[in-house]
């Protein structure tokens, strides 16, 4: 069989490109089995990149920055409303505001609101750091590295 000849496959028009066999290959190199699959020689080793350990702790730092960054400024705003709602609740007179009805309820109401949804925000973005940072095929990764420069894991 020569590179250019048709393999003995269900598609005769399958040929090896001349140009896929280098110029010493022989007969050995390689080999069509009755059923038609080919198997050749290994490709090389894939290149890599030596990482220094400064390199991998930006890297590793830079995966959860978002999701660290969304988290803080959720427990930013909550903090925020919380100090707003008891804000409210120690300087307004209620029983003078219900009476004239004058009551800030849409201003309590908004500060609730706004409380709530960054609780939740924030608990979802935690929840997303650790399900990474634990249960995860970047989190074996980090792991091992982790432990080729002899660094200890940092929490979330």
């Amino acid at each position: 069989m020569t590179p250019d000849t048709p393999l003995a496959t269900a598609n005769p028009a399958t040929t090896i490109p001349a140009a896929a066999v280098p110029a010493t290959a022989g007969q050995d190199n390689y080999h069509v089995d009755l059923g038609g699959a080919l198997s050749g020689t290994p490709e090389p080793p894939e290149p890599f990149f030596p990482l220094r350990q400064d390199q991998f702790l930006t890297l590793r730092d830079g995966e959860m920055s978002e999701f660290r960054s969304m988290r803080d400024a959720c427990i930013g705003a909550f903090v925020a409303a919380v100090v707003g709602i008891a804000g409210l609740l120690a300087v307004i007179n209620w029983d003078t505001s219900i009476r004239q009805q004058k009551v800030p309820l849409a201003a309590m109401a908004i500060l609730c609101i706004g409380a709530a949804a960054a609780l939740i925000v924030g608990l979802v973005q935690q929840r997303h750091i650790t399900r990474t940072l634990v249960g995860s095929a970047y989190s074996r990764l980090l792991i091992a590295i982790e432990k080729k420069f002899g660094i200890t894991s940092k929490t979330a």
